[in-house]
């Protein structure tokens, strides 16, 4: 355990030494509609961890990007446009 804790750290540490923009996305999606959002979202080459879920929201994104635009860009035009999906909220980590 002591390992992968070390090792979680040293990845964030690299990730914000180089300056990769992160961000996190709750999404409330269409009754029934989570799997095949999931496969979507699975395409989209920014996007590192895509979890289901149950409860107020139906997936959870992990995406990152090497710019703020990008990451606009990744919100805007890549996710927020996929049918079925109902809301989004973004949390930006800083």
């Amino acid at each position: 355990m002591e390992i992968s804790s070390d090792v979680f750290k040293f990845q964030s540490f690299l990730e914000s030494a180089i300056g990769m923009e992160q961000a996190y996305m709750l999404i409330s999606c269409e009754i029934g509609e989570e799997h095949s959002i999931y496969s979507q979202l699975k395409e989209i080459p920014e996007i590192k961890d895509c979890i289901i879920t149950y409860g107020s929201y139906d997936l959870v994104v992990k995406f990152e990007t090497s710019t703020a635009e990008e990451l606009n860009t990744v919100i805007s035009s890549k996710i927020r446009k996929l049918d079925k999906i109902r809301s989004t909220i973004t949390l930006r980590v800083t």
